[in-house]
């Protein structure tokens, strides 16, 4: 082989390897586009909704991917907690409003766990707003409101031959007939912790702060006590529905997943509670079958009922997340109608701002947004507490109620010492 052709033959042997090499190991594309992940903190309840907001952010926004996890909540509110303390939680957090719960936006802004948002906001988040804000700052985007009321099927109701009550002198009747055919009026999962204090609310509602708006205030200022209230009345209602057969077998034993089921599926007729778990009893009862509302009454004058109603679910943004670029991308885009369209049309919610051209996704919706025009509404109270643990000692006293260890005044008792930091 002389110089020439031998020059040849190497010099196509190289291009061959190169090329081979090339194959087996890709260099980077010129321009490759760069993904950053963010993390998100979410409820179980809410995962379809959120899965679809996600998807439609990311489509948007193809260099930035957000990865949830869900929790339920009583499980993720422990979880967050730990995760926050440990420096270790995601920069998308799902939360509540106030700061009556651990998750709470005021709390963890008060304690330097989230970060402020920075936002001139006041159409969606009013000035003097005090569950979203914190010393005038606003810490939380709210996607959607709810209310607390007895939650039904019609067509299941029909079948029952029964109307649910809009007087509380109709409800021990209603019980004894539910009964009658064999199915709980009211389902009980008390297991779950949070459910039990629906039936509270729901009655202080209409008992207390329809006409005394401002009693956490005296209580506060020490003018008011939880034991001198209608709530101690309304414990004692509760102790009666239990008396006439109202709510199903075991409450401290059964938990919200079982009453979706049996709820879903006519075993129990109704609960009270919140429009939130619509879309996990649609998934499971049979084609065709709706879902609505019914205030749930407290006197027997109908035009005195007032239903638990505000906003409900909001996302914060971790403090150790405050200058990522990402995450406050994805805040931004939870703030737009587009994203507040598409969590309340999958989360059983009303919107908690704009929304051009909304309509109502369900006959209980429709209805709450109705008592919410009427201006027939009041804001769940514990976002007015300024600690989670007097919602904490209602759970726990509800509980032992039904389990025979405390009493209608002891609970209110509990309630007063954890309210006065005790």
């Amino acid at each position: 082989m002389n110089i020439k052709n031998r020059t040849k033959f190497v010099s196509a042997a190289v291009c061959t390897a190169f090329v081979t090499a090339f194959l087996i190991n890709p260099m980077p594309a010129m321009g490759a586009r760069k993904v950053t992940e963010i993390k998100l903190f979410g409820n179980s309840t809410d995962k379809p909704a959120t899965d679809a907001m996600i998807k439609r952010f990311e489509e948007k926004y193809r260099n930035i991917k957000v990865t949830p996890t869900y929790y339920a909540v009583t499980e993720g509110q422990a979880a967050l907690v730990t995760q926050l303390a440990a420096g270790t939680a995601p920069e998308i957090i799902q939360a509540k409003p106030g700061s009556g719960s651990v998750d709470g936006i005021v709390s963890m802004a008060k304690n330097g766990m989230i970060a402020p948002i920075n936002r001139n906001w006041s159409t969606l988040v009013a000035k003097d707003d005090r569950v979203l804000r914190y010393k005038g700052t606003i810490y939380g985007v709210p996607m959607s409101a709810s209310a607390v009321g007895y939650m039904y099927s019609p067509e299941i109701m029909k079948k029952s031959g029964l109307l649910p009550p809009q007087k509380w002198s109709e409800v021990k009747p209603f019980c004894a007939a539910a009964k009658a055919k064999g199915t709980p009026a009211y389902g009980a999962p008390w297991a779950t912790g949070w459910p039990t204090i629906m039936h509270t609310y729901a009655q202080t509602a209409t008992l207390l702060y329809s006409t005394k708006p401002s009693f956490s205030e005296d209580q506060y200022d020490g003018k008011a006590t939880f034991a001198e209230s209608p709530w101690v009345k309304s414990f004692e209602m509760m102790e009666d529905m239990n008396s006439w057969g109202c709510f199903n077998a075991s409450p401290n034993s059964t938990t919200y997943a079982m009453l979706t089921d049996d709820l879903a599926k006519g075993k129990v007729l109704g609960w009270l509670g919140l429009p939130t778990i619509i879309p996990a009893l649609t998934a499971i009862a049979e084609a065709g079958t709706t879902w609505s509302f019914a205030a749930h009454p407290a006197t027997d004058k109908v035009k005195e009922t007032f239903i638990p109603s505000s906003i409900l679910r909001v996302y914060a943004l971790n403090k150790k997340a405050e200058n990522n670029y990402a995450a406050r991308k994805f805040i931004d885009f939870l703030a737009s109608p587009e994203a507040r369209k598409i969590f309340v049309g999958l989360s059983g919610g009303i919107p908690a701002g704009p929304v051009p051209g909304y309509v109502a996704t369900s006959p209980a919706i429709a209805e709450i947004m109705s008592y919410r025009a009427k201006k027939k509404t009041f804001a769940f109270i514990d976002q007015q507490w300024q600690s989670p643990k007097v919602q904490q000692a209602l759970i726990a006293g509800i509980q032992a109620m039904f389990a025979g260890t405390d009493t209608p005044k002891g609970v209110a008792e509990k309630m007063d010492k954890a309210l006065q930091g005790k």
